[in-house]
């Protein structure tokens, strides 16, 4: 009987220990989750996901606003090259015609026309060095996104490693009450062949 007892201890000692062990596995994988996700947040300087969904919603605008400047731009400078052309066409034509003086202020007429053409084409071109600008940011926006998805990943295994934890605690918790009531059940045989002996 005391073999038998103290085997069913070692038992449930050695249970209650790999139960321990197991709960300690998963606490240790839930804190490994928790530096992940603040090394991901660290990443792309922002505190949690809702900031992360205000930095990725502003980036966007700011895309597509630099997209439209960009496509404004571009007509402006084609607008501003056909100008210059014709100007130009204008000018050599100058050169054929007998009253100069006339030919000279009506060029000078355009000049201001020309100046504000090469102020638009300069303007264009400013525009046009905001394109390497624009491929960085679709590469901070594509690392966004990657980390968005690897946040997003540990969540679920957070969530796993969560109910793994909850689930080994109640094996902890249900060896503890059959523990309980092998200890109860014990006493009353005690109590019972000790009634039988008195009798």
């Amino acid at each position: 009987m005391i073999l038998s007892t103290l085997f069913q201890t070692e038992i449930y000692k050695h249970i209650e220990q790999l139960l321990k062990d197991k709960a300690g596995a998963i606490e240790k994988q839930n804190h490994s989750f928790e530096d992940r996700k603040a090394e991901a947040y660290s990443d792309v300087n922002v505190a949690d996901n809702e900031v992360l969904d205000k930095v990725i919603e502003e980036a966007v605008s700011l895309l597509e606003l630099k997209l439209k400047e960009k496509d404004k731009s571009a007509g402006k400078k084609q607008q501003a090259v056909i100008a210059l052309e014709s100007a130009a066409a204008l000018s050599k034509s100058f050169a054929t015609r007998h009253n100069k003086q006339q030919d000279l202020e009506a060029y000078l007429q355009k000049t201001d026309a020309i100046n504000t053409n090469k102020a638009s084409i300069e303007r264009a071109e400013k525009a046009a060095s905001i394109a390497p600008k624009w491929l960085v940011l679709q590469t901070l926006l594509k690392d966004i996104k990657d980390k968005q998805a690897a946040i997003a990943k540990t969540e679920i295994d957070k969530e796993n490693a969560v109910a793994r934890l909850s689930k080994a605690k109640e094996l902890v918790e249900q060896a503890e009450v059959e523990y309980k009531q092998r200890d109860r059940l014990k006493a009353e045989e005690t109590r019972l062949k000790g009634d039988i002996r008195k009798s």
